[in-house]
C-alpha cells in the first residue's frame, strides 16, 4: 500500500493565517456597520422672565352680556364658538346662570379672598361708632339747650331794661325844664320814633344844647385853630357834666319819685 502523505503545516503559519482572518473579519465588520449620528445639541435656555398668570375676573355687565348672548345662540357649536372667543368656560356659564336665576346679583360680584370678617365683631364695632356718635350728639344737645335757656333769660332781661329806658325816655321829655334842650339820636331814636329798625333799646342817647349848658356855640365855630377848638370842646363836656349832676339828675330823680315813690335803697339815680 502507498501512503498518501500530507504537507506538514507549521504552529506559526496557522496563527498567521487566523490573525489575517480576524482583522479581515473586524475590517468588514466595521465596514459594514452603519454610521452613528452625531449627538443632539441641547436647546438652547430661554432666559427671558414670563409674568405669573393672572386670574381673569368679569364684571357684572360682562357676565350678564354672555349670558344674554349665549341664550341668543340658536345654531349648533354656537355656544362653545362664543365661549372660546370670550374665554370663558361651560362651568363658569353653569354658575352665572344659576346666579341669574336665583336673583342674586350680589354673588355676580368676584368673591374676596382671605379670611373671613366676624360677623360679632363687625356688630361690635358698629355699636361703638353708633355709642360715640351717640354722646357726641347729646353733648352738642346739651350745649344747644344751654344756649337756648341763656338766651330765654336775657330775653327777659333785655325785656324788662327795654322797658325802663322807654319809660325814663317818656318821663325825661315830660319835663319842661329840660325838653326843649334834650336832643334824642342814636339806634334807639331810630327804633323808638322813627320806627326804621326794630331792636330792644339798651340806652339811651341824648345831647345838650349848647345855650342849656352856658357854652358858645357860634363862637366854637369861629375858632380856626385845632388847640383852642379842643380846648373849647373839653370846656363844653365840664359844664355839660354839672349842668347833668346839678340839673337834669336831680329833676328826673324828683320825677321818678312823683310817680314811683321813694326808692327803698335812698335814691333810683346813681
Amino acid at each position: 500500500m502507498s501512503k498518501i502523505h500530507q504537507p506538514k503545516v507549521s504552529m506559526h503559519a496557522v496563527h498567521s493565517l487566523a490573525d489575517t482572518g480576524a482583522s479581515q473579519g473586524a475590517r468588514r465588520a466595521s465596514e459594514d456597520a452603519p454610521v452613528s449620528a452625531p449627538p443632539p445639541v441641547p436647546p438652547a435656555i430661554n432666559s427671558e422672565v414670563v409674568p405669573h398668570a393672572q386670574r381673569r375676573t368679569f364684571s357684572n355687565a360682562t357676565k350678564h352680556r354672555i349670558l344674554t348672548a349665549v341664550d341668543q345662540c340658536t345654531q349648533p357649536g354656537e355656544v362653545g364658538a362664543l365661549l372660546r372667543r370670550e374665554g370663558v368656560y361651560s362651568s363658569s356659564l353653569s354658575t352665572w346662570r344659576r346666579q341669574r336665576d336665583a336673583a342674586d346679583l350680589a354673588a355676580l360680584a368676584p368673591k374676596k379672598r382671605g379670611p373671613k370678617a366676624d360677623p360679632a365683631r363687625a356688630d361690635a364695632v358698629l355699636i361703638a361708632q353708633l355709642t360715640r356718635d351717640n354722646q357726641r350728639l347729646q353733648l352738642s344737645l346739651d350745649k344747644v339747650n344751654l344756649v337756648i335757656e341763656v338766651q330765654k333769660k336775657l330775653a327777659a332781661v333785655i325785656l324788662e331794661k327795654d322797658f325802663w329806658v322807654s319809660w325814663l325816655l317818656g318821663l325825661l321829655f315830660a319835663q319842661p325844664e329840660l325838653a326843649p334842650f334834650l336832643v334824642f339820636k342814636g339806634g334807639t331814636s331810630l327804633s323808638k320814633v322813627f320806627g326804621v329798625i326794630d331792636r330792644f333799646s339798651e340806652d339811651i342817647d341824648l345831647c345838650l344844647v349848647p345855650e342849656f349848658v352856658g357854652a358858645d356855640a357860634l363862637g366854637f365855630d369861629a375858632l380856626t385853630s385845632r388847640v383852642k377848638r379842643d380846648a373849647a370842646v373839653l370846656e363844653m363836656q365840664r359844664l355839660c357834666a354839672d349842668k347833668v349832676q346839678q340839673v337834669l339828675l336831680p329833676l328826673l330823680e324828683g320825677a321818678i319819685i312823683d310817680a314811683l315813690g321813694t326808692a327803698p335803697a335812698g335814691k333810683w339815680l346813681h
